[in-house]
C-alpha cells in the first residue's frame, strides 16, 4: 500500500506566495475593491432609506444658522433675526450632514471613511431633489387657490372674483385644498416641514413675492373645520332668509315703511355716508296737480275712440341739484357696494334653488 505524499512544509513555499497575496486575497483584504461583497453600492438609494431624509430635515429644523447659510432668507426675516451668512461653503455643510447620516450606517460606514466627498455630493443632490418636489407640489396648491387666506378672499375684490365670495365657493375651495394637501403629504411626507422653512422664500415659493400667506396641510384642515363649524351654527339658508325678512319688516315698521335703502341693497353701515350728503340733494318733489274729471264726448260726433276722454298726464320736471366732486365719489361708492350686495343676494338665491332641486 502506497503511502500518501506528505504535505509540503509551509516554510518551504516560495517567498513570493507569502509576501505577495493573490488577486482574490486582495479583494478580501480591501473591502472597497471592485467586486467585493462588502463594498458600498454604486448608487445611494435615498428612496429606499427615508430615514436619511428625516435626518436632514431634523438637522435643518434644529439649526437656524444652517438653514440661513444653505437657503438664505427674505429681507424681512433678516431684519427680524439679524442673521448673516457665515461665509462657510455649502459643500462643508453638505459634508457635515453626510457625516450625521452615513458615519454609523452599516452599509455606507466604510464608504464614509474611504470617500466622504462622494457622500457629501449625494447629500447636495438629495437637497436639490427636495427643492424640486416641494416647488412642484406647491405649484399644484397655488393653482387651486391653496395659497390664499380666507381674509384675502373677503377683502381683495380681484381675489374674490377669481375664487368666489360665497360660502359655498369658499367651502369647496378649502375642501379641495385639504384633500390635495393630504394626498401630497402621503406622497411627500416632508412637505409640511419644508413649507415651514421655505414658505417665505421666493426662491422656493413663488407666492412669497406677492406677500400671500400660504398654508400647510394642517392649516387647510383647520380652516375647513372652522368653516363647517360656522356653517352648522348659522343654520340652513332658508332659515337665514326668514330671519332677514323679519328684520327688514321690523325696520320698515319703525321707519314708517320706507324701503328705499333696503331695495338698493344699502346696509346700515352706509347710512352715515348718506347723512353727510349736502341738503341740495335732499330736495322734495312738489305735489302733482289734481286731475281733471273726465268729460263725456259728444254722442253726435262719430268716433271709434273711447267714450271717456282722459286728461293728459302732467309732466313733472325735477329740480336740478348741484353735486360736487366729493359727493359724486361717495354716490359711486354706494352704487358699487349696492351692486355687489345685490349680486351676492342673487348668488345666494341660486344656491338655495339648487339645494331645493337636489332635495
Amino acid at each position: 500500500m502506497a503511502r500518501p505524499k506528505p504535505h509540503p512544509d509551509p516554510m518551504a513555499l516560495p517567498a513570493v506566495s507569502a509576501a505577495q497575496p493573490t488577486a482574490r486575497s486582495k479583494r478580501s483584504i480591501n473591502p472597497t475593491a471592485k467586486g467585493s461583497a462588502t463594498s458600498a453600492p454604486k448608487s445611494i438609494p435615498w428612496a429606499k432609506n427615508p430615514e436619511w431624509t428625516d435626518l436632514i430635515i431634523n438637522a435643518l429644523k434644529n439649526n437656524e444658522k444652517l438653514r440661513h447659510d444653505l437657503f438664505g432668507s427674505t429681507l424681512k426675516k433678516k431684519k427680524i433675526t439679524g442673521l448673516k451668512i457665515s461665509g462657510v461653503p455649502k459643500s462643508d455643510h453638505h459634508l457635515a450632514l453626510a457625516e450625521v447620516i452615513f458615519k454609523d450606517d452599516k452599509v455606507f460606514g466604510s464608504e464614509w471613511i474611504a470617500n466622504p466627498t462622494r457622500l457629501a455630493t449625494s447629500v447636495s443632490g438629495r437637497m436639490d431633489a427636495l427643492k424640486r418636489d416641494y416647488k412642484k407640489y406647491q405649484s399644484e396648491l397655488n393653482g387651486t387657490g391653496g395659497g390664499v387666506t380666507t381674509e384675502q378672499r373677503e377683502d381683495d375684490p380681484d381675489v374674490a372674483n377669481q375664487i368666489g365670495k360665497c360660502l359655498l365657493c369658499s367651502l369647496f375651495s378649502v375642501f379641495t385644498n385639504t384633500l390635495l394637501s393630504v394626498a401630497i403629504n402621503k406622497e411627500f411626507p416632508w412637505y409640511d416641514d419644508l413649507h415651514a422653512m421655505w414658505r417665505d422664500n421666493p426662491a422656493y415659493n413663488p407666492l412669497a413675492v406677492t406677500n400671500v400667506e400660504t398654508k400647510s396641510s394642517a392649516e387647510h384642515v383647520e380652516e375647513l373645520s372652522a368653516i363647517l363649524h360656522r356653517k352648522t351654527h348659522q343654520g340652513s339658508p332658508a332659515h337665514e332668509e326668514d330671519e332677514k325678512d323679519e328684520d327688514n319688516e321690523n325696520e320698515d315698521d319703525e321707519t314708517g315703511g320706507d324701503r328705499t335703502s333696503v331695495g338698493m341693497g344699502i346696509s346700515d353701515e352706509y347710512e352715515d355716508i348718506l347723512d353727510t350728503l349736502p341738503m341740495s340733494l335732499s330736495h322734495t318733489t312738489p305735489p302733482l296737480p289734481a286731475p281733471k274729471p273726465p268729460t263725456l264726448i259728444n254722442k253726435k260726433r262719430k268716433s271709434s275712440g273711447p267714450l271717456l276722454e282722459l286728461p293728459p298726464t302732467p309732466k313733472h320736471s325735477k329740480p336740478k341739484a348741484r353735486v360736487d366732486a366729493a359727493t359724486t365719489v361717495k354716490l359711486a361708492e354706494i352704487a358699487a357696494k349696492a351692486k355687489d350686495r345685490q349680486a351676492d343676494q342673487e348668488l345666494k338665491e341660486c344656491r338655495d334653488l339648487r339645494k331645493l332641486e337636489v332635495e
